[in-house]
């Protein structure tokens, strides 16, 4: 029979001075499968990224080229509603909820002019006396390279940006939800009626209901709704 041998707490690492300290995290973030900066949000500028293999395969840069760019580089890898979703929205989201954190996913252009999925998650880094956030510190990761097919890629978008607008998609109705999908596919409100087997005049009316919610003014624009908040 083994005799039982006593408890022994494990040891504590050695503790490092302080040059050892930063040079450990700077190998940490140097190797990471990601890519972290710190934005300052007024003036919107890039302060930092870290130096990784990740940083320079998304966008075919590296690090103290993007920097030299300081607030241009964003202007320069994000096309329009790209910018919106992960530029302003987020400045505004963090002026307002300065101790809650940000998600998002968006496309940026590599230096070959192709596409990438990026997804982010940011939180406040500094707040100024008042408490206002003055910088965050955000990670990001390329999906371009980790998921394996386009239905996988498309169920993380959705489920990414049904969560940023969950309080709006409470709002709707599950028809209205349908004929929000429909019209994105195209169809008429003739042949939505019709698939539905509703009168168009009870789909019209859902679909004035839809636009008073949604704050559009066309079809087109309930269909780009549609689309940014992960329905379709």
């Amino acid at each position: 029979m083994m005799s039982k041998q006593p408890y022994q707490s494990p040891k504590e690492p050695p503790k490092m001075t302080p040059p050892q300290k930063a040079n450990f995290l700077e190998r940490v973030v140097g190797t990471m499968n990601a890519s972290i900066y710190i934005l300052n949000l007024d003036p919107f500028r890039l302060d930092w990224i870290n130096d990784s293999d990740h940083t320079y395969r998304a966008l075919g840069i590296d690090a103290s080229s993007i920097i030299e760019q300081g607030n241009e580089i964003a202007y320069r890898i994000l096309e329009s509603p790209d910018f919106r979703e992960s530029v302003t929205e987020a400045v505004e989201f963090f002026y307002n909820n300065p101790n809650q954190r940000w998600y998002g996913v968006f496309r940026i252009r590599h230096a070959n002019d192709q596409y990438r999925w990026i997804y982010a998650t940011s939180v406040v880094f500094e707040k100024n006396d008042q408490g206002i956030a003055q910088k965050v510190v955000v990670t990001a990761l390329d999906l371009t390279e980790h998921l394996n097919t386009n239905e996988a890629l498309s169920e993380v978008l959705k489920e990414s940006r049904q969560q940023r607008y969950k309080e709006t998609i409470k709002t709707l109705t599950t028809r209205e939800i349908e004929i929000i999908r429909l019209l994105a596919k195209g169809h008429s409100t003739k042949e939505i009626a019709n698939q539905l087997n509703r009168s168009f005049h009870t789909i019209e009316t859902h679909r004035g209901n839809i636009k008073n919610k949604l704050g559009c003014k066309n079809v087109a624009e309930i269909a780009t709704m549609g689309v940014r908040m992960g329905l379709v």
